[in-house]
């Protein structure tokens, strides 16, 4: 164990909310003052199966998993919810548990619903605990969430027993669910919270466990995205106002943010029929001046060869996105490779020029968005961004130069060529000048408006400068929250 971070895995089913409530456990720990990096395990099926994300937490900078982890919050199996029998598969039920105990640290915590979760069905588990010096805390949350009329709200309940166990003060969790949930449940989540949370302190001894969770305290403010957020807004404060595609895993994340955000300044997202007309389609966006974008997968990123091709012969600049699939082909869509670097450098036939950007984190996907928008437009070529599904799905904290939450594009560099009204490659008397138009003008007045309030985009999660450091918790004086229980799993 370690008293200089915490790592917190979460494991169910998947479709349980399993995303989600990490996704918002992540952020109260972020408001409470510390540094978070997020691991999201992505099952093959869209509903069923098990998964996990996990949430490493420290006062310093984190940017990667940690070597193993040291607290399980094991939640039961969506099939094991089901009425038949027959329609369990295999072990699935005890998954979110068995599956998960070789990467628990020696004298790490175990929090299972006794409730869908047998531990004696799992081998060797009692052995196993004595070995490891593990602390394990049986708790029935689906019976908890089941006296407040929502069975989904378990998840909620675990966050309320990890908060006692870990000494997480629940008030930034509270001021979260409070902000996110309507009305009609959020009662009944404070409630269930509160509940678990005595629940642990009244029926376990908790002296002999060393889990916690350090205390931090943030000089500026910070943002938490993942990798496809990280694109997505470094795009738009780049002043890309155009996006074309057709949805293919895990590339489509990026284009459902620019799709949502876009229409609030007059920007311009089209789904069409396949790659070859998403990249056509941007680049004859990008053609009449305006920044465009477009992108796939590894297997709809080879359509656009061609596309790609005419955009350097009649140098125009596009910013290409590529989120490699692991295998070829189709692939795998929710496993990653990065296999598809001498893909994206050299297809396209003939002696062509690009520029090629490979960002590691979701702090370098924002700022390499932007970058491969400057060099498009310095050098009249396309840019291409080349991801995966681990960046796209893993978030963090990061400091942006410039702030998401000003939503305020730099403009590119000044292009080396100006083009006239008539250049060779657009059709004859066709216009690529930039006159200001009424149209224009109001969707400059609309943007400029939005700005001023300083809206941030969807999506985001700020902190403001200078949190608190934690106090110790008491009964007295916690207020009431919950996490989120719906999760959405990536479609091929």
């Amino acid at each position: 164990m370690t008293d200089d971070e915490l790592i917190w895995r979460i494991a169910g089913g998947s479709g349980d909310g399993i995303a989600s409530t990490s996704q918002n456990f992540a952020k109260a720990l972020m408001r409470s003052g510390l540094d978070v990096f997020t691991h999201r395990h992505y099952p093959s099926r869209i509903r069923g199966g098990h998964t996990y994300t996990e949430v490493r937490a420290a006062p310093d900078g984190v940017t990667s998993r940690g070597d193993g982890y040291d607290f399980l919050l094991a939640l039961g199996d969506s099939f094991a919810r089901n009425p038949q029998e027959e329609a369990y598969y295999g072990t699935e039920e005890i998954k979110p548990l068995s599956e998960n105990l070789d990467d628990l640290r020696e004298g790490g915590v175990i929090v299972y619903d006794s409730g869908l979760i047998d531990a004696d069905e799992v081998p060797n588990f009692d052995q196993r605990v004595e070995e490891n010096n593990w602390h394990v805390f049986p708790l029935d949350l689906r019976g908890l969430a089941r006296e407040k009329g929502r069975e989904v709200m378990r998840n909620t309940a675990g966050v309320g027993a990890t908060c006692a166990i870990a000494d997480i003060p629940v008030e930034a969790i509270e001021e979260l669910m409070t902000d996110a949930m309507p009305e009609k449940i959020l009662e009944p989540n404070l409630e269930i919270l509160n509940e678990a949370y005595d629940a642990v302190l009244e029926d376990y001894d908790l002296s002999g466990v060393e889990v916690s969770c350090p205390e931090g305290e943030h000089e500026e403010e910070q943002v938490l995205v993942n990798g496809s957020e990280g694109i997505a807004y470094g795009a738009f404060d780049e002043g890309c106002r155009f996006i074309s595609g057709y949805p293919m895993t895990p590339w489509t994340e990026v284009f459902t943010i620019m799709s949502k955000v876009l229409p609030d300044v007059g920007g311009i997202s089209e789904q069409v029929e396949d790659e070859i007309a998403a990249a056509s389609l941007a680049i004859g966006a990008a053609h009449t001046g305006v920044k465009a974008m477009s992108g796939s997968s590894g297997g709809g990123f080879a359509l656009m060869s061609e596309p790609l091709g005419l955009a350097e012969i009649s140098e125009t600049p596009i910013v290409l996105l590529e989120a490699a699939r692991a295998g070829p082909s189709t692939g795998m869509p929710t496993k990653p490779e990065q296999a598809d670097l001498e893909h994206v450098l050299y297809t396209s036939q003939g002696d062509s020029n690009r520029v090629v950007f490979a960002p590691a984190d979701p702090a370098e996907a924002y700022d390499h968005a932007r970058r491969a928008f400057q060099i498009a437009y310095e050098y009249q070529i396309p840019s291409i961004i080349l991801y995966d599904q681990k960046l796209s799905g893993s978030t963090a904290t990061f400091r942006p130069p410039t702030s998401i939450a000003s939503r305020t594009p730099i403009s590119g560099r000044r292009s080396r060529r100006r083009r006239s009204p008539t250049h060779p490659t657009s059709p004859a008397g066709s216009s690529t000048a930039s006159a200001t138009t009424p149209r224009t003008a109001s969707r400059r007045a609309r943007c400029r408006a939005r700005r001023a309030v300083g809206s941030s985009p969807p999506g985001t999660s700020t902190t403001r400068p200078a949190t608190s450091a934690r106090t110790p918790t008491t009964a007295s004086h916690r207020s009431t929250g919950a996490t989120g229980s719906s999760s959405r799993s990536a479609r091929s």
